[in-house]
Parts: structure tokens; sequence; C-alpha cells
């Protein structure tokens, strides 16, 4: 007579595990996590606050700040990094929500490297307020919380959508 294989449940009985642990994606997991951490002080700058400008822009200087995605306290030896934040000077072209009256504006992005200029000739950015480290960090008020270069024609149509 031939073994029956036990089910999941059975399984399950014989090697207890806390629920929702898979062995195998414990790896996948791991990535899962890091990849989210470093996408924290992006989410905390734009979950700060609600949004408060949506903005059509055209970028007239870029700055590297040397701040990556960990934060301005980070230790270097603690992580590789990805992404840095970069300073943007740039002329107001269009205000599509809130309420802005001067004709520059100075925000901060994160970012894997500088965009070329073409891409931002024609930028749709939403801004809200920076956290208070980055505040100091960066010598900006604002930073970017969702934007579509001129080429992301899907990115454009959801971001004037978002406010309607």
């Amino acid at each position: 007579m031939r073994d029956k294989v036990p089910s999941s449940l059975q399984r399950a009985q014989r090697s207890p595990q806390p629920l929702g642990v898979n062995r195998r994606s414990n790896f996948t997991s791991a990535a899962f996590l890091i990849a989210l951490a470093s996408l924290l002080p992006e989410m905390a700058s734009s979950q700060e606050s609600p949004v408060s400008l949506t903005l059509r822009v055209k970028v007239k200087n870029t700055e590297f700040t040397n701040v990556n995605q960990a934060g301005p306290s980070a230790e270097p030896s603690e992580f590789v990094p990805f992404h840095y934040w970069w300073r943007y000077e740039a002329k107001v072209r269009e205000v599509i929500r809130g309420v802005y009256a001067s004709r520059t504006i100075r925000f901060a992005h994160m970012q894997p490297g500088e965009y070329r200029s073409p891409l931002t000739r024609d930028w749709l950015v939403e801004l809200g307020p920076c956290t208070a480290e980055l505040r100091i960090a960066l010598g900006v008020e604002l930073c970017v919380s969702d934007h579509a270069l001129a080429t992301d024609a899907t990115g454009r149509k959801r971001i004037v959508d978002s406010g309607k």
C-alpha cells in the first residue's frame, strides 16, 4: 500500500512555523524589505502632509546634493546608495493645483541620476513639504511627491486627473 502525502495542514502541525512564513520566500521577503526601506525617506516626505502644489515647470538649474535615499544622517558604510536627492530651480509655466505666485521655484527630488534637460523642459511635479531633516540638509522647503517627465504621457494624465 502506498503512503499518502500529508496535507498542508498536517505538515504545518508537524513543523510549526509562524503563520504566513514560507521558508522558500525568506530571500524574496528580505529583498522586498530592503527595497521598501530605501523608499522610506521619499515616503516620509510625501506623507508628512497632503500634496500642496502641482506645477508644470521648466528646469533652469540642477544641483547634486550627495544626500542619498537613507537620509542625511546615514553612515555610508551601512548600505549601497542607489538614489540621491537633487535640488532644482525651475521656471513655473503653469499652476495646475494649489496657489503659487512666484515665477520660479526651488525643490528637491530623489532620483537615480541626473535627468537630461529635454525631459525636464516640460515637467509636471507634485510638491509637498520636505521632512525637517531634509529641509535642513537640502536647503529647500518642498520635495517632489510625484512627477511626470515630458515623455511620460501616462504619468502626466495621472497627475492632472488626480486633482479632479
